[in-house]
């Protein structure tokens, strides 16, 4: 775990999240934060465990919390009119990997996976399958104040929070 801790040091990483907490100051609905990251990563390595894929090859608790880290770090280009965060986060976690020392196997595993997180089309990988189940499972709509006002409520009310 020590290119987690790397990435979570990384200037970079850092920028971009302050990037797009700045483009969320005045959100009213969830955040794309650090504790949003970790959320993820930690919900996409229990369904990891519990759905018995570690005899997956090249793929680790390293990797899904990279890929957790950086699924949604493009997000405040997508405020900016670029495009879809997950196309963005996917392309700019390619340079982040290539930096901290990922071979091409591991970027390429994380990167696929951070690429579909936002819809799953049934040509994804597992990772990316599991990482799209743990963005969902990561959020308290059930409890959210804002409720009638989101658009992702109203599909993900009937989702298990388990």
């Amino acid at each position: 775990m020590q290119r987690v801790r790397t990435l979570l040091a990384d200037n970079e990483f850092k920028e971009n999240i302050a990037k797009i907490a700045s483009k969320e100051k005045e959100r009213q609905f969830c955040r794309h934060d650090l504790h949003h990251f970790l959320d993820v990563a930690r919900i996409c390595y229990q369904l990891w465990l519990e759905e018995k894929c570690p005899d997956q090859e090249n793929i680790d608790k390293e990797i899904i919390y990279t890929a957790a880290l950086l699924h949604d770090i493009g997000r405040w280009q997508e405020y900016d009119g670029a495009g879809d965060h997950a196309l963005i986060s996917s392309e700019m976690a390619h340079t982040i990997l290539e930096r901290l020392g990922f071979n091409r196997g591991e970027i390429s595993i994380i990167t696929q996976a951070i690429s579909v997180h936002r819809k799953i089309n049934g040509r994804e990988t597992v990772l990316g399958r599991m990482l799209y189940r743990a963005d969902k499972l990561s959020r308290l709509c059930h409890v959210c104040p804002v409720q009638d006002e989101c658009y992702k409520y109203h599909y993900l009310k009937e989702q298990d929070i388990y």
